[in-house]
């Protein structure tokens, strides 16, 4: 039995999220919702103590996969609850890549708030760069 692993994450812009998730294949139909947190399963189908309110059920994420879930924190962040089997397979590319995707949406949302409009993006080095205009001016 995987033990599952709690790991605490900035991301507190539910749609960046989803939208990151989106980016990394997992499309809406892949993603449950939930007002309620809800139990996570592992790879035999177990139910496990654990709850998240969005989730990733094991048959998308691959093979002998558990469930990898978000749960939202009282501070307003979700915490993404992965097993250690998964944490492995899903290793720190998984992780930064959904970061990243997680920072490229969440930048996006805040500038068109801001009143900015993104003109070009492009990637350098791995970075990535965003040239802006403020549409007021």
């Amino acid at each position: 039995m995987s033990h599952f692993t709690r790991v605490k994450t900035k991301i507190k812009n539910k749609s960046a999220l989803l939208a990151a998730l989106a980016d990394m294949g997992y499309t809406a139909n892949k993603v449950e919702l939930h007002d309620t947190p809800q139990n996570l399963y592992g790879y035999q189908g177990d139910k496990r103590e654990q709850t998240a309110e969005i989730i990733l059920r094991r048959r998308y994420v691959g093979g002998s996969s558990n469930d990898i879930g978000f749960k939202l924190q009282e501070d307003g962040t979700y915490e993404a609850i992965i097993s250690d089997y998964d944490s492995s397979r899903h290793n720190e590319t998984w992780r930064d890549k959904l970061s990243q995707r997680y920072a490229y949406h969440n930048i996006k949302e805040e500038l068109s708030s801001q009143g900015f409009s993104i003109e070009s993006e492009s990637e350098e080095k791995g970075e990535l760069l965003l040239v802006c205009s403020n549409v007021g001016f």
